[in-house]
């Protein structure tokens, strides 16, 4: 079985998010109110989507299409998924993703980490049914984050602000681009392209 893998898996090249996509990728985070207000007040000089190096990882054919990028917590940078084309609506649900990893593992104290959590008791939802579903126990907690600031729902962005992660104008600027109901596209990123509209 393993003999089978290595002759038919494939070397997918990692590398940070800017290296291939440059100015594309500030264009969407200027453009979009949300990655706009987070990327000034957590990391105005854009260091998670840069850096010296990529890396290679042998995966099966699918995961070279499904795994398409992820935040490295030692360098703080953000790597896509170089065998793979992407639109700007994806690189936009990349980047604010993995960003909030970054903003997890990094900027939150563990008192509005207990808020957050808190929070999401009294608001279960869509996102934490599915993360529960495809996400280990332990990852639980960064990953309900990560698609909620991802897919919000109005009430999300509200709580953001009671949590200080946004101010009252920022979320406002969010608010006003927001529809009614968000639609969960969940391609890739370890939700096995599954893809589900709120009902």
């Amino acid at each position: 079985m393993m003999m089978v893998f290595f002759l038919t898996g494939c070397i997918a090249m990692y590398v940070p998010i800017s290296w291939d996509h440059g100015e594309r990728i500030y264009n969407i985070i200027d453009k979009d109110p949300l990655l706009s207000a987070l990327y000034k007040r957590y990391d105005p000089d854009k260091l998670t989507l840069r850096g010296p190096n990529g890396f290679d990882e042998l995966m099966s054919p699918f995961e070279v299409k499904s795994h398409l990028a992820t935040y490295n917590k030692t360098t703080n940078v953000i790597y896509i998924n170089r065998e793979v084309n992407f639109t700007d609506e994806q690189l936009k649900e990349i980047i604010i993703h993995e960003f909030c990893h970054h903003i997890w593992n990094i900027k939150l104290d563990n008192t509005t980490k207990n808020k957050w959590y808190a929070y999401l008791r009294l608001h279960p939802s869509t996102i934490q049914r599915l993360v529960s579903l495809y996400y280990p126990q332990s990852n639980h907690n960064i990953e309900n984050f990560a698609f909620t600031v991802q897919f919000p729902q109005k009430e999300d962005i509200k709580e953001l602000v009671t949590l200080s992660i946004l101010n009252e104008e920022e979320a406002n600027a969010v608010l006003s681009q927001m529809k009614d109901e968000p639609k969960y596209n969940y391609w890739g990123m370890g939700m096995l392209d599954l893809v589900k509209d709120k009902q």
